[in-house]
């Protein structure tokens, strides 16, 4: 059986019509709710592969991230003291590589009144790298890492990947 191409325009009929199709041909798709569990377990090991679990100094970023199902949906969580600098960045080394969103959600860089110029020009501050606070190393911060942000774009990906197989599959392929 050849495979159908359907052109559709952009008039409000014509999308509500395809919606349906698209509807109905849905609950002819076995297995999607297993599908969606599959590409957010891969979500997840992904988002796990960027984030780092500690600094290299006693500090845990993040401690882990999974998925859980709401009534809404899907959510994939990463727990942790440190999951915002991580993602966002922080210090000078943050805003010379900011976070895609950084401005629109309002993330500020280089402030607070810990941070200071040492004698050579560097602009940063002392965290404690022990958990007694008693041993401090100089940080200029850290670039952002945007996991939670490649994971969302590689999550979409997937489930248009997804969703195209399975429209091949079902012999119907949409072009706007």
């Amino acid at each position: 059986m050849a495979n159908k191409v359907r052109t559709i325009s952009l008039d409000r009929q014509e999308i509500k019509k395809t919606i349906q199709d698209l509807q109905n041909m849905k609950k002819t798709i076995k297995g999607f709710p297993s599908d969606i569990e599959t590409i957010l377990d891969e979500a997840v090991l992904y988002c796990q592969s960027l984030t780092p679990i500690s600094d290299g100094q006693g500090r845990h970023l993040v401690y882990n991230t999974y998925w859980t199902k709401t009534p809404s949906g899907y959510r994939i969580v990463q727990e942790g003291e440190n999951v915002l600098y991580v993602e966002f960045g922080t210090g000078q080394v943050g805003s010379e590589t900011p976070h895609e969103l950084a401005n629109k959600l309002g993330w500020v860089y280089g402030i607070g009144e810990h941070i200071f110029t040492t004698k050579d020009g560097k602009v940063g501050w002392f965290f404690p790298t022990d958990s007694t606070r008693t041993e401090y190393r100089f940080t200029q911060g850290q670039r952002a890492n945007m996991q939670s942000w490649k994971r969302l774009k590689i999550v979409n990906l997937l489930c248009l990947l997804r969703i195209l197989e399975n429209l091949i599959l079902l012999n119907n392929l949409y072009i706007l």
